[in-house]
């Protein structure tokens, strides 16, 4: 009878152990579960959603012809029925027919819908919780001769733009009653302009003025940056490393840290050789290269070279989640199986920013895999944000050499959609197809359907009126339309020509990436002041600060792409670091 006692307050003692285990999972996370990695392959729509194929009608015919339907089914028969809908005529008996079917189809899985859109926007709230602006004095201050004059500077208009800042800087108003924020953007202003026009003495005076009042503001860094370059390049190397590195700079990031050393190690070459060339070496390797790290390969006389050996290892075994976002993968592999890739990458985006809140690097399998599904459900931008923080953390060596051997996600990071249409377009129009993947990833990050805040359209982000342009010059305009700038060929087919234009007006991927950015008059200007520098001091020189970045990671892309492409270390001279002259229209 004890014995019969003492089991069953076992039983009890393990059932409620069970349950406090699970209580406490529940309090603090979840409880690691084992997650079953599949294989899915990188999906790159072609074309928008709304387009309908004929062979669509017959997926159709089978799935209705089923006797029973689970959820998923029945939302990729919906998605059928709708595409059909578009390319029917509202009055026709087959469309009142598929009406009718669709609002049947719709209260059958208004639960599911209802938790896809509590997901969406839950994302949504995140994001604007990120993004939520703040307010500093100088965004307060009001609009007056600033506003004008930086108008002015970005139409190109630079000697009237310096006249305006003038007359007001000699003015009572600048000097009582501007705040020091204010001051700073337009003596920064000042220093770009007279940058523009070759005044170096008026370039240096506005510096000055600029650390004195924020000198660690990105106007103050930046500001000194320039100035040690301008030093530099006119022969001051000893100057130029005093102003490096009296740079007040709160930017502790992996990029600005090799930008930094590889510019001292550049300032060191003539003062103290043997440091220029260990601080080179040092830049030189890196698990994940950046533009800089590439830079002191080649002042090293070596290869372009990065290990792009991918082992995928976190498709081979299961690795350990929380069990809500285990469940929430699980969720997302059934809906990509049932070609659900919108839906499903709600679940993905959710499980990513779980993951990302977590330490990367023993996140790091569970997120290469996020990333995998994510592309597989065409979000390709979302993937090469999860390939960023980790690159940062294998730049910053989180990983151990055994580590990033299983891990190297380098090859994910570059793929190469539309093979056979870049191949044969490259080929039509005699441009590197790897120089078309370089542009197409910085562009679009591989989607067809973006459409970028100044209206640039598609795979390769054309602008409407350049699409236009050139659908005239071919003949094309009786059949052509926009829309067909969000079809990957279409777009491809006239990107690539446009290339092919630059390449024959500025034949260097650094000034064909800048012209393709900002366009081809605005780089003859910056080649005509500042040409006669070294490439890496060109870049740094350009004055616009996304077309700089721009040039910058096309030309790190390009240089990956080609060791994917020949699968050996490439030669330092893939692009001359004297520039040509820019060909007159």
């Amino acid at each position: 009878m004890k014995s019969m006692f003492a089991l069953l307050s076992h039983r009890n003692f393990c059932r409620f152990s069970a349950a406090s285990v699970y209580l406490l999972c529940l309090l603090f996370g979840g409880c690691a579960t084992k997650h079953q990695p599949l294989e899915y392959t990188d999906y790159f729509p072609s074309k928008p959603g709304g387009y309908f194929e004929p062979n669509q009608i017959q997926e159709a015919r089978q799935l209705a012809a089923k006797e029973e339907l689970g959820p998923y089914e029945k939302n990729r028969l919906l998605h059928l029925y709708l595409n059909e809908m578009k390319s029917l005529e509202s009055g026709t008996s087959r469309y009142q027919e598929l009406l009718e079917k669709v609002s049947a189809l719709q209260d059958e899985l208004q639960p599911l819908r209802e938790q896809w859109v509590r997901l969406q926007l839950e994302q949504f709230r995140k994001i604007a919780e990120a993004r939520k602006p703040r307010l500093t004095r100088a965004d307060k201050d009001p609009k007056g001769p600033y506003e004008e004059a930086r108008v002015l500077w970005n139409a190109d208009r630079n000697r009237e733009a310096l006249a305006k800042l003038s007359l007001w800087m000699q003015g009572r108003q600048f000097h009582r009653y501007t705040s020091a924020d204010l001051k700073a953007k337009a003596y920064y202003m000042r220093f770009r302009i007279a940058l523009d026009l070759g005044n170096f003495v008026l370039a240096n005076e506005s510096y000055e003025q600029i650390v004195r009042l924020s000198p660690c503001s990105w106007r103050g860094t930046q500001a000194s940056f320039v100035n040690s370059l301008l030093n530099f390049a006119y022969g001051n190397p000893k100057r130029a490393l005093e102003i490096l590195k009296k740079k007040c700079d709160p930017d502790n990031s992996y990029e600005r840290k090799a930008q930094d050393a590889y510019w001292e190690a550049r300032f060191l070459e003539k003062i103290e050789p043997d440091a220029s060339r260990k601080l080179l070496e040092a830049i030189a390797s890196s698990q994940v290269p950046t533009y800089y790290n590439f830079l002191a390969q080649n002042r090293l006389g070596q290869p372009y070279w990065a290990d792009v050996s991918s082992q995928r290892s976190y498709l081979w075994n299961e690795f350990k989640l929380p069990e809500p976002v285990h469940l929430e993968l699980l969720d997302a592999e059934k809906l990509l199986d049932h070609e659900l890739r919108q839906e499903a990458s709600l679940y993905l985006r959710n499980v990513a920013s779980n993951l990302l809140g977590k330490n990367v690097r023993t996140q790091a399998k569970p997120l290469l895999y996020t990333a995998n599904l994510l592309k597989a459900s065409g979000q390709h931008l979302d993937a090469l944000q999860i390939y960023y923080v980790l690159a940062s953390s294998a730049r910053e060596e989180a990983f151990s050499p055994e580590a990033w051997f299983q891990l190297n996600f380098i090859q994910d990071m570059f793929p190469r959609p539309f093979a056979g249409r870049v191949e044969w377009l490259s080929k039509m129009w005699r441009v590197d197809p790897d120089y078309v993947y370089s542009i197409m990833r910085q562009e679009s990050a591989f989607t067809s359907t973006a459409v970028s805040g100044a209206k640039a359209q598609g795979l390769m982000q054309m602008m409407p009126f350049l699409s236009d342009g050139i659908s005239q010059q071919w003949g094309y305009e009786d059949y052509f339309a926009q829309d067909f700038m969000f079809t990957g060929e279409e777009n491809l087919k006239l990107a690539i020509f446009h290339l092919y234009q630059l390449q024959s007006y500025a034949p260097h991927p650094a000034l064909m990436a800048g012209a393709y950015n900002a366009g081809l008059e605005r780089v003859r200007k910056w080649s005509q002041r500042f040409a006669k520098y070294p490439l890496d001091v060109f870049i740094e020189m350009v004055p616009v600060k996304e077309t700089r970045q721009y040039m910058m990671l096309v030309l790190r892309n390009y240089i990956y792409y080609k060791i994917l492409h020949t699968g050996q270390p490439v030669a330092g001279d893939l692009f001359a670091f004297q520039l040509p002259v820019i060909r007159k229209n």
